[in-house]
């Protein structure tokens, strides 16, 4: 039976001196720096963390934005603008400026009217009760962690649908 050897350094010098011999070491130990070997991962985390904060507020807006859709039937003359001020104002740490919008409204029985961006008037006709409310809301990210970009176009969506009051 053949015989099987592990060499481990010791545990006192290999993160010192592995990192020394990749020309990685930045600090001297002990004083809570962190080695130059762990700033990406630091980035990486920070970047992907804003990322999902991002979706989070991008959600909860939609979502917002839907409903208040849903109860204003014979309240609003634009509901394109009524949805685009309460995702904007629900989420106040996204560019309102960068947020693409498509509103859907199917009424019951009836056939799908698509309206994009922050206006239409003509929508109100087809905000009937019992229609079909669809939003669909994204928003652009960036994952880029120092020079390399995860995701060369990354979007955020959010979809939320309710019946209409």
């Amino acid at each position: 039976m053949p015989e099987i050897y592990a060499f481990a350094p010791s545990h006192n010098s290999f993160p010192r001196t592995f990192l020394q011999t990749r020309g990685g070491w930045s600090g001297t130990g002990g004083n809570g720096s962190l080695p130059a070997g762990a700033a990406p991962g630091r980035d990486g985390i920070c970047v992907f963390g804003i990322a999902i904060n991002n979706y989070v507020s991008l959600t909860s807006a939609t979502s917002s934005g839907t409903r208040a859709l849903s109860v204003s039937r014979g309240g609003t003359s634009d509901p394109c603008q009524l949805l685009s001020s309460t995702v904007a104002s629900a989420a106040p740490l996204l560019k309102s400026a960068s947020l693409n919008y498509s509103l859907a409204l199917t009424p019951y029985g009836g056939s799908t009217a698509t309206y994009t961006g922050t206006s239409c008037t003509g929508a109100v006709s087809n905000l009937s009760a019992s229609a079909t409310a669809k939003v669909t809301v994204t928003y652009p990210c960036s994952l880029n962690v120092l020079k390399q970009n995860f995701a060369v176009n990354c979007t955020l969506q959010a979809v939320d649908a309710e019946l209409v009051q």
